[in-house]
């Protein structure tokens, strides 16, 4: 599984990497970011298995980093502010943490993530199918040449009832 930690403490950070590794050892880590900026630019270049996100970072409020880039991998909020807890299940959330954070609350945590982890796989794996369905261009000719005595003469296919 690899993580990545948005959380503007590095103390914090730290200590909810050594959480998540007592939780899953084996663990891969991307370096943990602290704001904004450095957490956008991260998700455009990497593909977490999950997120640990903090909401008030050093450059302003989390949420806008769902408005900045598609974010596909689920998210555990933890946090110091109660108020976010329904933004945070609108924006990938699979768990809410208040800090202090404990071993207790992210063994729960992640158990709720890996128990709903099929979910995400399937719905990014929708998006990503209708991403290319979008692209895909219309292929189907829209008219034939019929021979008609010694000339052909372009037809619809809308007007063709079917072909002998």
């Amino acid at each position: 599984m690899k993580v990545l930690i948005v959380e503007n403490e590095p103390l914090l950070a730290d200590h909810l990497k050594d959480l998540i590794k007592n939780a899953v050892p084996g663990t891969e880590f991307f370096p943990p970011t602290d704001s904004i900026k450095d957490t956008v630019t991260t998700l455009k270049k990497h593909s977490p298995d999950l997120i640990f996100m903090d909401i008030e970072l050093m450059d302003g409020n989390a949420f806008s980093i769902f408005l900045e880039t598609p974010v596909y991998a689920p998210v555990i909020f933890a946090t110091g502010f109660n108020q976010y807890i329904m933004n945070a299940f609108d924006n990938n959330g699979v768990a809410y943490l208040l800090k202090p954070i404990s071993q207790e609350k992210v063994n729960f945590a992640i158990r709720n993530f890996q128990s709903r982890k099929s979910l995400f796989i399937s719905s990014a794996f929708q998006e990503i199918l209708s991403h290319i369905n979008a692209q895909k261009k219309n292929t189907y000719k829209n008219h034939f040449l019929v021979k008609h005595g010694q000339k052909l003469i372009p037809v619809r296919t809308s007007e063709i009832n079917h072909f002998l």
